[in-house]
C-alpha cells in the first residue's frame, strides 16, 4: 500500500484518458445508486494498490450506459456495480515489444510461464482426482483407465487444440524442476496420497465431491489463464507491429521527439481499445478472483499480468505465487508490501471463516490466501514470522515449516 493516496473524483472519460497515458487502476461507482454522496473506498482497495502507485486514485461516478459507450464492460462485476459497490478497473497500454522470432517455434516469457503452469496443474490435479474417485468407490482402479476418464472430463475445460494427455505428460516431465529433490513419480504419488490419506478419508468423513469440484475449477482456471495469455501476447505483437510500421514512415522519421510521441499515442488511441478491451475485462462466467488466486499458486503465474482488470489483485496473486513456491519446497522472498497484505488477509480470512452466511468478495479472497498460507506453516508459525518482520523491516525469505 502506498504511503499516501489521494482519492479524486472525475468523469469517466477523463479517468480513461488519464490512466491511458499513466496506466494504473481506477474506481467506478454507480451514479444511479449514489447521486449525492459517494461511498468510501474500501480499505482493501487501498491495501491492494502497488507500492509504486502514483498516489492519485481516480473515482468515476458513471452508469452502465456510459460504460458501454466507452467500451468498458464490467463483466462479472456487473452485480457488484449495480448494487452500488465500488468496482476497481484497469486500462493498460500494450507496449511495444520485440518482433516474434521467425518460424513460430520459440515459446518465451509469459507464454512459456503460463504453458508450464498449465502442464503442472493438469498433472497434479489428475492424481488428486484419481484419489477422490478411489476413496468414493472404496477401491483402487486401473491407473491408466482412471486417467483416461479424467482426461475426458478435462476436454471441455481446456482451450481448443490442447490434449489433456499431452499436457499431463509434459507436466510430469517438469515436476523434477518444480519440486527439488523429488522424482516426477514421487511428486505424483504425493499428490495422490495428499487426498487419499486425509484424516477420515477411509471412513467417509471427507467431502470428496467438494475436492473434485475444486480441482476441476483449478484446471478450468489454469486453462483460462493460458488462453488469456496467448490472446494478450498476440495483441501485444499486433500493436507492436503497428508501431513498427509507423516508425518506418517518412512522417515519423522527420518528426520531432514530441511529434513522435503524439504519433504513437494516436495509433494507441485509435487501435488500442479494439485490442485491449477484451483482454482487460473478464466476461461473465470466467474464473472468479478466488479461482485465479488458487491458479496463481498452482501455476507460479500471476493472472493479473494478463487479466488486466484484476490488476487490483496483483499483490495478492503475487503473494499466492510465492506461497505456492514455498509449499513446493523452493522457498520465496516476500516483499514488505506482501508481508503486510498477508498479515491483513490472515486476520480478514479468520473473520470470514468464522462468519455464517455470505462472504464479501474481499473476505473470500482473504480466506483463500489464508488457506494457502496455512499449507506453508501453521498459524503460530505465521505469528512468529510477522513478529520477526516487525523487528526487521524489509523483504524476508519464507520456507515451508511444520511449526
Amino acid at each position: 500500500m502506498p504511503a499516501t493516496v489521494t482519492v479524486r473524483e472525475t468523469a469517466l472519460g477523463t479517468a480513461i484518458a488519464d490512466v491511458t497515458l499513466n496506466p494504473r487502476p481506477f474506481v467506478i461507482i454507480n451514479r444511479e445508486r449514489h447521486s449525492e454522496v459517494l461511498p468510501q473506498i474500501p480499505r482493501e482497495f487501498l491495501v491492494a494498490l502497488p507500492p509504486g502507485f502514483p498516489g492519485d486514485l481516480l473515482v468515476a461516478p458513471t452508469t452502465l450506459v456510459e460504460l458501454a459507450q466507452a467500451d468498458l464492460p464490467v463483466g462479472r462485476h456487473r452485480e457488484q456495480f449495480l448494487a452500488g459497490d465500488p468496482v476497481m478497473v484497469a486500462v493498460k497500454t500494450l507496449h511495444e515489444i520485440m518482433e516474434r522470432p521467425h518460424g513460430g517455434q520459440s515459446v518465451l516469457g509469459l507464454e512459456k510461464r503460463a504453458r508450464d503452469g498449465l502442464y503442472v496443474t493438469v498433472a497434479l490435479a489428475t492424481e488428486r482426482l484419481r484419489a477422490c474417485a478411489d476413496r468414493r468407490a472404496h477401491k483402487k482402479r486401473s491407473t491408466e483407465v482412471q486417467r483416461g476418464e479424467i482426461f475426458a472430463r478435462f476436454e471441455t475445460l481446456l482451450p481448443d487444440g490442447l490434449s489433456p494427455i499431452n499436457l499431463f505428460r509434459e507436466g510430469q516431465a517438469l515436476l523434477v524442476d518444480w519440486f527439488p529433490g523429488q522424482t516426477g513419480h514421487q511428486v505424483l504419488r504425493a499428490a495422490y496420497t495428499s487426498i487419499a490419506d486425509m484424516a477420515g478419508a477411509r471412513r467417509g468423513q471427507v467431502d470428496f465431491d467438494a475436492i473434485d469440484r475444486e480441482q476441476m475449477e483449478l484446471v478450468a482456471a489454469a486453462g483460462a489463464v493460458y488462453a488469456k495469455t496467448l490472446a494478450f501476447v498476440n495483441a501485444q505483437h499486433e500493436m507492436s507491429e503497428l508501431i513498427r510500421e509507423l516508425i518506418e514512415t517518412p512522417e515519423f522519421r522527420n518528426a520531432s521527439a514530441m511529434e513522435k510521441h503524439e504519433l504513437q499515442a494516436a495509433v494507441l488511441r485509435e487501435k488500442g481499445p479494439a485490442l485491449h478491451q477484451e483482454l482487460a475485462h473478464n466476461k461473465q462466467g470466467g474464473p472468479t478472483p478466488v479461482q485465479l488466486l488458487r491458479a496463481a499458486a498452482a501455476m507460479d503465474f500471476n493472472p493479473a499480468w494478463v487479466f488486466l482488470n484484476d490488476d487490483i489483485y496483483m499483490q495478492t496473486f503475487g503473494c499466492a505465487m510465492r506461497l505456492g513456491r514455498a509449499e513446493r519446497g523452493i522457498g520465496a522472498m516476500l516483499e514488505p508490501a506482501q508481508i503486510d497484505g498477508l498479515k491483513h488477509c490472515l486476520a480478514l480470512g479468520d473473520e470470514a471463516g468464522a462468519t455464517d452466511g455470505q462472504i464479501s468478495p474481499w473476505g473470500d479472497m482473504a480466506k483463500g490466501l489464508r488457506d494457502l498460507a496455512l499449507k506453508v506453516r501453521p498459524r503460530a508459525g505465521w505469528d512468529e514470522f510477522f513478529a520477526v518482520a516487525a523487528a526487521n523491516p524489509g523483504s524476508l525469505w519464507i520456507t515451508k515449516s511444520n511449526r
